[in-house]
């Protein structure tokens, strides 16, 4: 924190330990005071900050706070190491022998943390840790509902009637599942895009033919129109069953030596 020449820094050390009892008053200058917070105590931070807001008495021109880096810890290990001047011979190597070594080792260990970290997200890709994915009801979520208001990602469900024929039977199918039919006037798809899905109906000698179109943007479109148009027929046989679909995606794995295979690679990159 920058304080002012009146500042007193008995007076700053002790309103930081009422709050903070374990404060320490690491370093001092003519117009800086910085204190070490140990971070047991962050939930005691707010009302320290608080009152050092409301003691404009105290000289604080500012003060903030940072997190203790890598550097800071060798660097305090340093000068620990360099006042005990009275430590020599064997004594002095272990000290900084102790020192170097637990820094190499936080080094290590991060190294090691980061592997681990980059190897189970690896093994997640190539499949070596399978995942199960749970099955999932086609829902005609992209089309709108009965006089329901236009919304994003959902519009109408087109027909084009090209049959040359009465099919209010069918659009009435359509619209018992609580769907927003519109009828096509164009014959061109792209005139009246975007829309997720659309059923064109045909006639020829056979009877009725109906071919479905999709938009690839949305998921899962393809099989939620087919599924519309399933039951769509379904109750034109005068039928109160109900045709319901789900997707469940394969489970894959990639055989066990590639995977051990691309995880070396990994490891010699790290």
């Amino acid at each position: 924190m920058s304080v002012s020449e009146s500042c007193k820094a008995e007076s700053v050390t002790l309103l930081v330990n009422q709050h903070v009892p374990k404060a320490k008053l690491s370093r001092q200058q003519d117009t800086e005071l910085t204190f070490t917070l140990p971070f047991e105590n962050v939930d005691t931070f707010p009302g320290l900050f608080a009152e050092l807001d409301s003691r404009s008495d105290l000289g604080i021109a500012n003060y903030g706070v940072s997190m203790t880096t890598l550097e800071d810890v060798f660097l305090r290990l340093e000068a620990e190491a360099e006042v005990d001047l009275a430590v020599t011979g064997p004594a002095l190597w272990r000290q900084q022998f102790s020192a170097v070594a637990w820094l190499h080792m936080v080094n290590i260990l991060s190294l090691f943390l980061v592997f681990v970290a980059a190897a189970l997200v690896l093994s997640l890709v190539t499949g070596n840790v399978q995942i199960h994915s749970s099955e999932r009801e086609f829902q005609p979520i992209y089309l709108l509902k009965r006089n329901q208001a236009p919304r994003k990602y959902a519009t109408s469900l087109l027909v084009q009637n090209s049959s040359g024929s009465d099919i209010s039977g069918f659009i009435h199918s359509l619209e018992s599942q609580d769907l927003q039919v519109e009828l096509m006037k164009q014959s061109d798809y792209m005139a009246v895009a975007p829309h997720s899905a659309a059923i064109t109906v045909t006639r020829s000698s056979k009877g009725f033919g109906y071919s479905v179109a999709f938009n690839s943007t949305t998921v899962h479109s393809l099989p939620m129109v087919v599924n519309v148009l399933s039951n769509a027929l379904l109750r034109g046989l005068n039928s109160t069953a109900r045709i319901r679909t789900w997707t469940k995606p394969f489970d894959y794995q990639i055989p066990d030596t590639t995977s051990y295979v691309m995880i070396y690679i990994e490891a010699i990159i790290l």
